[in-house]
């Protein structure tokens, strides 16, 4: 919000945020409720998270080139990257919006149908959790290294809180290992 109302050219680039924007997207970023930004886990409703995060990374973007910034290149993480395609002009906004929205849908049915918890584990090498995860392999769970922002964790399909303490006890005595709020 601070954004919005202290610089004119951020304010302007969220006004006129395509017609493929999800409506009353640019209110859920002020004042929605935090269901609609992360709905639970066995809701059918997609997030607006993603729609939220490109709609406020293009307009910031927007508002740079406004001032003069001219990147040499553009690049992203995750949704991230859909951002960093329509600000360089790859594809336009509207789709960009379309194709989030289809990613956030895609990802909630996934979860509602193979429900899974992202495990952030702090003290352990990619070699450690490669381990523990074969061993839950074996064990009949699908298990996967995965970098998360800056962290390893581990992608345990169909694993819940209680599962957390089976799978810190493959793991060296100076890990921690915390169940995430995300999920899929």
């Amino acid at each position: 919000r601070a954004l919005y109302e202290s610089i004119p050219s951020v304010r302007r680039a969220l006004d006129s945020l395509p017609d493929e924007a999800a409506p009353g997207l640019k209110e859920v970023m002020f004042s929605g409720r935090e269901d609609k930004l992360f709905p639970p886990v066995n809701s059918p409703v997609p997030s607006m998270f993603f729609e939220v995060t490109v709609a406020l990374s293009l307009s910031v973007a927007r508002a740079l080139r406004e001032e003069g910034a001219v990147p040499d290149c553009a690049a992203g993480r995750s949704v991230g990257e859909f951002s960093a395609f329509a600000f360089s002009g790859v594809i336009p906004s509207g789709f960009c919006f379309s194709v989030v929205q289809e990613f956030s849908r895609l990802g909630q049915r996934n979860c509602i149908g193979r429900p899974s918890l992202l495990v952030t584990v702090y003290g352990a090498g990619r070699r450690q959790l490669e381990i523990a995860c074969a061993r839950l392999a074996v064990r009949g769970r699908v298990c996967e290294v995965v970098n998360f922002y800056t962290r390893l964790n581990a992608g345990v399909v169909g694993m819940d809180a209680a599962l957390a303490a089976p799978f810190r006890a493959l793991l060296p005595r100076r890990t921690k290992v915390k169940p995430c709020r995300e999920v899929g």
